[in-house]
């Protein structure tokens, strides 16, 4: 079997590591309960992330949809963050220092100098990041794409929390009083925001997003109004619930409560009442998969799957690994082995897989009861590849890594395998009898070529093949996911030259494993699928 992840982060950030959630409550009138606990949000066009200071500040991102789909940043803890354009400027945990990095779950962070002492409150709009320092102190700089090195402009004015976008910046004082400043080139140049008092509200909490002013009350109301002109007399609007910190952006407006319940509701457009078109609908009815046979998960949500033999394995959203015997009549008894992998291969003499801190690990147990000794490399990798004589993979650096590891060194594995780098970058490879097939990672494109001289590898590229979102390969078959049609298609002849694809049933495809007679699939909603092969080949 062969079997690699592509876009492994990416797959993990549309599924993994929901936030602990909250006990269960009904969403206030005209709000939608969103899965999972936090304390703050942070929402812009396509994303919403927030930390829960109830669960040690961990920080999760989801795509900005119903049913959440959350990640979490493994890499950072916050208690204060503004996330836009994929940017997140915080607050870290333990030693308050103002941090930038992005929603990527392995992000590096950035320390951000801030000679004024701490962070109390940050916003941040894409182009312009201000902040209220543990003085109250409004400083601002410009920062697009997420600079760490700002030039800090220092403002009039005393606030505990703000909110920016374009040239108005609205803060809010001790005493709950909302002002509304400048913080165009001129006003930020001159060090005065030339604060006007918005007369006709309180707040305690404060979103701007640069059409429409929300805010939370002292007595934890929410209330929204639509300021295109940045008005200082607005029109308040009051809504239901009882929450403690809002975020908006456009018709998106996410929110949270004292139990850090999540709530989202789709406010109507400036000037309008008619709601616009949510940005998302519930989940479809499940297809009618012709071609495949639905294996039952109960109670997992899968994302990788590999098979070898009767033995499938798989790992779920927060890593954990299962195993279990294929039975086309019996349904699999899945039992968790010990470890955590993001991504794993197994074959009849092992398990080999990548964690989440992007180091490969071996084990020897392939026995659903064992209890697996894993050994741990630490050289960083994307994802892996094995055919039981050759390990291949994507490195960190996107470039493609090949090894010899025959049957006879697994007994004794225990040092580094000498890997040989070839020179190619790609989004993931897979390997079989010496045949190697990648992903590009420019536009996704079928490429082709041999390891069985790792010196001098040739690539070239199958020109009939469509653009494909993850491959496996068997020796035999190349199958594949279609990035547009989110089909399972394969090919069982000419594969390295014109193959003649034909496709499956069934759409809403993520990941699949391909070894001799069996082929899995892993839906967008955790379905996991087999369709069986007539081989004609027991040694293929």
């Amino acid at each position: 079997m062969v079997r690699v992840q592509i876009a492994l982060f990416a797959l993990v950030a549309a599924v993994c590591a929901a936030p602990a959630p909250a006990p269960c409550a009904d969403a206030p009138a005209g709000w939608s309960s969103v899965l999972g606990g936090l304390t703050q949000v942070s929402v812009d066009a396509t994303q919403v992330c927030g930390l829960n200071a109830f669960d040690n500040y961990k920080v999760y991102c989801s795509p900005k949809k119903q049913p959440a789909q959350w990640w979490q940043i493994v890499t950072v803890n916050l208690q204060q963050l503004a996330m836009n354009s994929g940017v997140i400027y915080g607050v870290r945990s333990g030693d308050n220092a103002f941090v930038v990095g992005t929603t990527d779950p392995s992000c590096q962070w950035t320390t951000v100098a801030t000679p004024f002492g701490q962070v109390a409150s940050v916003s941040y709009d894409g182009t312009l990041v201000c902040v209220a320092s543990t003085a109250g102190r409004v400083y601002c700089a410009k920062s697009k794409g997420g600079s760490a090195a700002l030039t800090w402009q220092a403002l009039d004015g005393i606030v505990t929390t703000l909110a920016v976008n374009g040239a108005v910046l609205y803060g809010v004082n001790a005493q709950n009083q909302l002002y509304q400043g400048s913080v165009s080139d001129a006003a930020c140049a001159s060090g005065s925001a030339k604060w006007a008092l918005v007369t006709n509200v309180s707040l305690k909490q404060v979103s701007w997003d640069g059409a429409r002013v929300c805010g939370v009350t002292p007595t934890s109301q929410v209330v929204c109004a639509d300021t295109p002109q940045g008005s200082t007399t607005p029109t308040w609007t009051t809504l239901p619930g009882e929450l403690t910190q809002v975020s908006i952006f456009q018709s998106s407006l996410y929110g949270v409560d004292a139990a850090a319940h999540v709530y989202y509701k789709l406010m109507p457009p400036i000037g309008g009442t008619a709601p616009v078109p949510p940005p998302v609908t519930s989940p479809p009815s499940p297809p009618q998969y012709k071609d495949w046979t639905v294996v039952p998960t109960p109670g997992n949500k899968f994302i990788d799957v590999s098979s070898w033999g009767s033995t499938v394995c798989a790992v779920d959203c927060v890593n954990n690994i299962y195993c279990g015997v294929w039975d086309p009549v019996v349904p699999i008894t899945w039992t968790k082995l010990s470890g955590s992998l993001l991504q794993l291969v197994v074959y009849d003499r092992g398990v080999f897989g990548v964690d989440y801190k992007a180091n490969l690990r071996y084990t020897a147990s392939t026995t659903p009861t064992g209890i697996p000794t894993w050994t741990q490399f630490t050289n960083l990798w994307k994802s892996i590849s094995y055919d039981g004589s050759q390990l291949c993979g994507i490195d960190s650096t996107g470039r493609v890594a090949c090894a010899a590891q025959d049957a006879a060194s697994l007994k004794t594995i225990q040092t580094y395998p000498t890997w040989t780098t070839l020179e190619k970058k790609l989004n993931q490879v897979v390997v079989n009898k010496g045949t190697l097939f990648g992903l590009d990672t420019i536009n996704k494109q079928l490429v082709t070529g041999s390891s069985k001289n790792l010196g001098s590898v040739s690539w070239s590229t199958i020109a009939n093949a469509p653009n494909l979102a993850e491959i496996s390969y068997d020796g035999l078959r190349l199958c594949a996911v279609n990035a547009d049609t989110t089909q399972v298609q394969c090919a069982d002849a000419a594969l390295t030259s014109s193959p003649n694809w034909y496709a499956f049933a069934g759409t809403g495809m993520k990941a699949i494993s391909l070894q001799r007679e069996h082929l899995f699939a892993l839906t967008g909603d955790y379905t996991l699928l087999h369709h069986t092969f007539d081989t004609g080949d027991d040694n293929c």
